[in-house]
């Protein structure tokens, strides 16, 4: 018997006034005890969120009997004063239907991961009477009072953690764990890129080297000319020697066109050479012809009300982790800081170095700043584009969206337990789901937001050109 089902047939029968709390147990009169925090087969938000607890239906059927006609602000007030956890008011009314046998099933049941079923009353009584009986029997025919001990145990034991359930333990977080794998998936899966190659300066064709040696001396007088081996070169050039009546002449050595020129080496003696000026000029006038890239912008909400605003992005872009509008400003005002309409982020989630983003919930003026935005948190509301340049955005002035979204990536930031605006269902816009009390979804909902970026600025490749993301 599972806890769900238990607390529906105590419903069904009446009996819900023996169903009490002890400890850290609750106990369906004499017949089943389980643990107050035991996960149940009842999936809240309607089936998108997490499996309700025990205690947490236990309390709201207690008060729903006790107080039929109150309204959900007194009930939330409750639950929260003894921290059993709330019901939404989106599943109150078929997990009723269901609790009270108005229907046979939910579509919203699942079956538990993990087995904590609690074992009926009766049963472990009867078992601890046999467990004497069975001992005695067991030792008369020759076994051991340690091997009926185990055997026992092993028959009456409970599955209560596995690495499911372990992963869910509210004061433990795995998100690092979590980022860190799609991360590395994200880079696995991304194309190997080819090292870009330096840039070579363009030169003058290397000059042909004059020979060093035109004359090879015999071996017999090698010793007593090899310190005058250089004079054969100044014989081909025409220089004259001081103490030989005729220079000597290599034999079969065609005249170089460049042995008429001086070299290299002795026109840099008298005269500066300009090939280095001219190839800093050539790289100069390259480099300038090259804009640098702009920084990226991401717009978010104006308003005090919206899920993310200036308060709370920062963080939330940087390091992956939501804080409230109210948390943000209540540790920005003990910190001294007030609202800023513009700041800097450093988006390391998906990079391997730091790449920098400009946040704002000011629309640009002009359009060459409106050509860096690249992403915007929507409120919700069509108001929120009326203000914005019709000659870039058509139809944004009475509400239709359609050519904003097509430039710009479109966010909708939200919790789980909250209904999406019929708006933005109309919109080309990426849903961010973040759970209200859990917080180690935060990063994959960041990294998911970076991922939809990436994909929106290779499909614009132009606009991507003049960006550095």
């Amino acid at each position: 018997m599972d806890p769900l089902s238990a607390l529906r047939e105590f419903m069904i029968a009446g009996r819900l006034d023996e169903v009490v709390t002890t400890g850290d147990r609750i106990q369906f009169a004499d017949k089943y005890s389980f643990g107050k925090r035991a996960p149940t087969s009842y999936q809240g938000n309607k089936g998108t969120g997490e499996l309700y607890l025990l205690e947490t239906l236990v309390f709201w059927a207690k008060w729903e009997q006790q107080y039929p006609k109150q309204g959900f602000a007194p009930y939330f007030q409750a639950a929260r004063k003894q921290q059993a956890g709330n019901v939404t008011v989106a599943d109150r009314q078929d997990l009723k239907a269901f609790l009270t046998g108005a229907i046979q099933t939910s579509q919203y049941i699942r079956q538990p991961e993990i087995n904590l079923a609690g074992l009926p009353l009766q049963q472990q009584a009867d078992d601890a009477l046999q467990d004497s009986s069975a001992k005695r029997k067991r030792v008369e025919d020759g076994g051991t009072e340690e091997e009926g001990m185990l055997s026992f145990t092993r028959r009456t034991e409970r599955k209560l953690r596995d690495r499911n359930s372990q992963l869910v333990v509210p004061s433990k977080s795995f998100a690092r764990v979590r980022a860190i794998c799609e991360q590395q998936l994200h880079l696995m899966r991304q194309p190997q890129q080819k090292p870009s190659q330096p840039h070579k300066p363009v030169t003058a064709p290397a000059r042909p080297a004059v020979p060093q040696s035109l004359v090879k001396p015999s071996g017999r007088l090698e010793r007593e000319v090899a310190p005058d081996l250089g004079l054969a070169g100044a014989a081909q050039l025409g220089i004259k020697l001081g103490s030989q009546s005729k220079p000597v002449v290599a034999p079969n050595v065609a005249k170089s066109p460049s042995a008429s020129k001086p070299s290299s080496s002795h026109r840099s003696q008298g005269h500066p050479s300009t090939s280095g000026r001219s190839h800093q000029q050539a790289t100069a006038s390259t480099h300038k012809g090259k804009p640098p890239k702009g920084t990226p912008i991401i717009l978010v909400p104006p308003g005090e009300t919206a899920t993310i605003t200036m308060w709370n992005a920062k963080i939330f872009l940087e390091q992956g982790q939501y804080q409230t509008v109210e948390t943000s400003r209540q540790e920005a005002a003990a910190a001294g800081k007030g609202k800023v309409s513009k700041d800097r982020i450093h988006r390391t989630i998906g990079r391997q170095r730091p790449i920098r983003y400009e946040i704002t919930d000011r629309a640009p003026s002009d359009k060459a700043t409106w050509d860096r935005v690249v992403a915007l948190f929507c409120l919700g509301k069509a108001w929120q584009f009326k203000a914005y340049p019709k000659a870039l955005f058509p139809g944004c002035d009475v509400g239709d969206a359609v050519s904003l979204f097509t430039r710009v990536l479109g966010v909708y930031l939200h919790m789980t337990d909250e209904e999406v605006p019929a708006d933005v269902k109309k919109w080309n816009v990426k849903l961010l789901r973040l759970n209200r009390h859990n917080r180690h979804t935060d990063m994959a909902e960041a990294g998911h937001f970076y991922s939809e970026l990436d994909k929106h600025l290779n499909a614009h490749p132009v606009k991507a050109a003049s960006l550095a993301f």
